[in-house]
């Protein structure tokens, strides 16, 4: 965004105020509108000299340093405006006054300021002047016989030019107008007498936001190498964003084992490490403890997570072995003792037996030991035994399971039968 401030000249409007006094004198000035001076500033051995404009009034300050000769008793200031007419300067307007010091007065006039000074002239936008100021010094006839201060200034009355509001571009801050398209030579206010265009500076504001990662900065090239560290730009500057991946916990409850939480980086495919428990089977990692949603090995990770493991106790075979035949098959849980399981089997079929190793019936098992595998058991029927109070639900169970069918028959027969009498009743 450039801004470009041109010169204007218009035609001038007449205004007149005239009052005299010793010290100063105010004759015409026009002006369009508000008016600003380029001016050279004189600043010498003898004094200095400065030319401004304020409210349409065209001033001159100036300040001397030195005196001649005690023995000058006539202060002479003369001054003069010219205008620059195809490159020679014409004078426009000329003045001078006297300021009668003194002897013992003179002295003071060593770092007096003379004051402000309303010069008296009809001055053009857009031209070019020179003020001349000469200080002579004089015998008590007034007469000068020498020059104390010489010097000119140079100045361009011009129109001046309203700056536009202050830019707003989204995700930007306006650093401020330059001169050059480098952003080095920064425009501070000054006043302008030419056609000139500006710069816009800016600085990079916005922080860009985006799912999974976090913003780290900006920087000048795209193998991010060359930060940004908020220097000014131009709008046009190419920038490219910085970013890190955001960092989620996961954590894992899996009774009665324990492992640690860990971080990963945001979108990692993540595979959880498969556990290993005495007796049951691993069965997965869930994402709720009903274990209703599942996690899939590899899914990448975008947010924190809790994984739930669940288990399934493993379930093993005994096989009981009569006279070299097979007596009966029991599917166990693991790490059932073998008490348990005779018991089991004694209740169930009314009869007392006892376990071992071989075929040969030589070595009993221990019975406090634990089914941890599938086994086989030489069985001994030692007697018949009445049977537990618990035995006849085993024993029901059994022959419906076997014999459901036959149940069934009659009970839908029944149902028939009671349906139509309900009918029957209704109908009358």
């Amino acid at each position: 965004m450039n801004f470009v401030v041109k010169k204007k000249v218009n035609s001038v409007k007449l205004s007149i105020l005239i009052l005299m006094s010793i010290f100063f004198c105010i004759l015409f000035s026009f002006s369009t509108g508000e008016i600003a001076v380029k001016a050279e500033t004189v600043d010498n051995e003898y004094g200095y000299l400065n030319v401004r404009v304020e409210d349409y009034v065209l001033y001159i300050d100036y300040e001397f340093y030195k005196y001649k000769s005690s023995n000058d008793n006539v202060y002479i200031c003369e001054y003069e405006i010219l205008r620059n007419v195809n490159g020679s300067y014409k004078t426009e307007y000329s003045t001078r006054f006297d300021y009668v010091t003194g002897s013992d007065k003179l002295n003071k006039l060593y770092n007096y300021n003379i004051g402000l000074f309303s010069i008296p002239y009809r001055f053009k936008v857009g031209e070019t002047y020179m003020f001349l100021v000469e200080i002579s010094y004089a015998g008590s006839n007034g007469i000068p016989y020498g020059v104390l201060y010489n010097s000119r200034a140079y100045f361009n009355p011009a129109e001046v030019v309203e700056f536009p509001p202050v830019p707003v571009v989204e995700g930007y801050e306006f650093a401020g107008w330059f001169y050059d398209e480098e952003l080095t030579d920064a425009y501070d206010g000054e006043l302008i007498f030419e056609d000139t265009t500006l710069y816009a500076g800016w600085r990079k504001t916005e922080r860009p936001v985006m799912e999974h990662f976090n913003f780290v900065g900006w920087y000048y090239d795209e193998s991010l190498t060359e930060p940004y560290n908020n220097e000014i730009i131009k709008l046009d500057t190419p920038l490219y964003p910085k970013w890190v991946n955001k960092k989620y916990m996961i954590n894992f409850v899996c009774p009665p084992l324990f492992i640690n939480s860990i971080q990963v980086d945001s979108l990692t495919e993540f595979t959880p490490e498969k556990l290993q428990r005495p007796g049951y089977n691993f069965e997965g990692w869930f994402l709720d403890d009903t274990f209703t949603v599942e996690w899939v090995d590899g899914s990448p990770v975008t947010s924190p997570l809790t994984l739930y493991a669940k288990w399934s106790v493993i379930m093993c075979k005994v096989t009981f072995i009569v006279n070299g035949d097979t007596y009966a098959e029991l599917d166990v849980p693991w790490g059932t003792a073998l008490v348990s399981a005779r018991e089991f089997l004694q209740n169930y079929y009314l009869q007392s037996f006892e376990l071992y190793i071989d075929s040969e019936l030589a070595q009993e098992v221990d019975y406090s030991d634990k089914v941890n595998k599938d086994m086989v058991l030489y069985t001994k029927v030692v007697n018949t035994t009445e049977p537990q109070e618990q035995v006849w639900y085993l024993v029901v169970f059994d022959w419906i399971k076997e014999n459901w069918l036959y149940l069934l028959l009659p009970i839908s027969a029944l149902g028939v039968i009671l349906l139509l009498i309900k009918i029957l009743k209704g109908g009358k």
